[in-house]
């Protein structure tokens, strides 16, 4: 199967799109033949990014001559127009069973064309949220004009798939939807835990709760800031290490910790690192917490990197209770909060770190249920399905 994957975004970013998009890329290419066609990007600066995702340069890379520039809303509309018009340019000339894309503005792009110029292969589209519901840029309307375009939907989550059906009129036969993942690689052979705690000069603490993630208002770390405030004053020896989160996020955060009047020393903030640093991070850590709110975003249209990540350090993870954590998680390897209750969180965190034999039980969970949530496991199953959902295309 050859496939063109179709992505525009800013490759330099340090985000979960772009660090998702090159490891299914990077998968793809191990049982396809995958051209991956993208915004411009110095070869010297993709080596840079695939080294910090932990990734090696293994597919085909068609650079088109357009940069992605959002803080003007009409340059960016331009410059998307430029990118669409380029890939079909390039697609007509690759030969590919398949335009595999998560990009809703080359699928918006193209429902406005006539047949003739639209392109010949199927084209497979991997929503990660539904757009009119949360986004003010995309109308109900432009969003089943879009969804018209694809022969074939891969949600990340249920939830997605749900409102796809019921408020977009897309067949059930024509959606399957596959969860994000981690790559295992990563994990290997990792030194212990009070090693990498000298390396990363953590010292003084018998238990480390750990963030990692953006730190966007609907992923809810205010909340755990919050309830660290209260956990801080039952158990002085526990830190909370923040990974992740843009200068201007990280600056809210800090004036948080300020205003509720916690201990700076307990509170290591890292900011974006390397996926191998990233990675160490997990491993020196106790627990894993995923505070996600109750936005749209937050309960139904995410399947969080984190949570992978967290599955494969064998981390004992607490979640908010909410329906896109509970299509990965559940009792066996979670312990789950009210969404946006910081009283609950810091109860569920609490009892987590002195109930020994719960941690073990998560831990050892985890480490069982994780391999079903490789990249690589995620893309065999793609690909498997679309083989099959060939004949009634």
């Amino acid at each position: 199967m050859k496939l063109a994957y179709v992505y525009f975004n800013d490759l330099n970013k340090n985000s979960a799109n772009v660090n998702q998009t090159f490891n299914m890329v990077s998968s793809f290419t191990k049982y396809s033949e995958v051209y991956f066609l993208s915004g411009y990007i110095k070869k010297s600066d993709l080596k840079r990014r695939l080294d910090f995702f932990g990734l090696s340069h293994n597919f085909y890379h068609v650079r088109l001559l357009t940069l992605l520039f959002t803080k003007n809303k009409f340059i960016e509309f331009a410059l998307r127009g430029i990118y669409c018009i380029q890939s079909l340019v390039v697609l007509n000339y690759l030969n590919v069973d398949y335009i595999y894309t998560r990009d809703f503005s080359f699928i918006y792009f193209i429902s406005n064309l006539p047949c003739f110029l639209r392109p010949k292969q199927k084209i497979i589209y991997e929503p990660h949220t539904i757009y009119h519901k949360s986004s003010s840029k995309v109308s109900l309307a432009h969003e089943r004009k879009a969804l018209k375009v694809p022969d074939l939907f891969i949600p990340i989550s249920n939830g997605i798939k749900i409102d796809l059906i019921q408020n977009l009129g897309i067949k059930t036969n024509k959606i399957y939807v596959a969860a994000d993942g981690v790559n295992m690689d990563l994990f290997n052979n990792l030194p212990e835990k009070l090693f990498l705690r000298e390396k990363h000069s953590i010292k003084g603490a018998d238990s480390i709760i750990i963030y990692a993630g953006s730190f966007k208002k609907w992923k809810g770390v205010d909340f755990l800031i919050k309830a660290y405030a209260t956990i801080s004053t039952m158990c002085d020896d526990t830190k909370l290490i923040l990974v992740g989160g843009s200068l201007g996020d990280i600056a809210r955060i800090e004036q948080l910790i300020d205003d509720l009047h916690i201990n700076k020393k307990n509170i290591i903030l890292k900011g974006f690192v390397s996926q191998s640093e990233v990675v160490e991070l997990l491993k020196l850590s106790d627990m894993g917490v995923i505070p996600n709110a109750k936005t749209a975003i937050g309960a139904k249209y995410t399947s969080p990197l984190k949570l992978f990540e967290y599955m494969a350090c064998g981390l004992p993870i607490v979640a908010s209770n909410l329906p896109a954590m509970r299509e990965i998680l559940d009792e066996t390897n979670a312990v789950f909060f009210e969404a946006e209750n910081s009283e609950d969180l810091a109860n569920q965190i609490y009892c987590l770190l002195n109930d020994i034999e719960k941690k073990v039980d998560l831990q050892h969970n985890n480490l069982t249920k994780i391999n079903n949530f490789t990249w690589d496991a995620r893309v065999k199953k793609i690909l498997k399905w679309i083989n099959s959902s060939n004949n009634h295309l």
